[in-house]
């Protein structure tokens, strides 16, 4: 290779170092959120035909903004006909919001949140929790109706 070939190359690759360094902080910058599970659901995840059920969920969620939002959806597929008729829902972040709402378990649900730090710790930052009433659970076919759904986030 000739000198001035190289002095060419070694140029093109100097010029574009700030500029991939540019696009790489720009890709930093866009906002963006994580959720990870921590824990499996947790509780009296059986029933033995008396008393509500409750089961609960530890959630890391981590976003640049400081801000989220997180849905829930049902799994894919045609919904169970003999699924509860509501369970109640329990959204609590450790920055203090508390949310609880009912949910059929057929159609999607969102809640927004704020995260402090851009880490969790062991026992996460998200909770929810769900409660089906004794009186939905006597009327449907036995089933695990906790576990059929999807966590999802986005930025906020």
């Amino acid at each position: 290779m000739k000198a001035s070939q190289l002095l060419a190359a070694v140029t093109a690759v100097v010029l574009a170092g700030p500029a991939l360094a540019e696009e790489t902080r720009q890709e930093s910058q866009r906002p963006h959120a994580t959720v990870r599970l921590l824990s499996a659901p947790q509780g009296a995840n059986r029933w033995y035909g008396v008393g509500d059920t409750v089961s609960k969920v530890q959630l890391c969620v981590e976003s640049n903004t400081g801000r989220f939002a997180m849905n829930l959806a049902p799994q894919v597929g045609t919904p169970d006909a003999s699924s509860p008729g509501e369970i109640e829902v329990v959204f609590a972040t450790t920055t203090g919001e508390r949310v609880v709402r009912q949910w059929d378990g057929k159609t999607d649900m969102a809640f927004t949140g704020r995260v402090a730090g851009q880490t969790c710790g062991v026992a996460g930052n998200v909770s929810l929790e769900f409660r089906i009433k004794q009186q939905n659970l006597i009327a449907v076919v036995a089933g695990d109706y906790i576990n059929q759904m999807r966590f999802s986030v986005d930025p906020a």
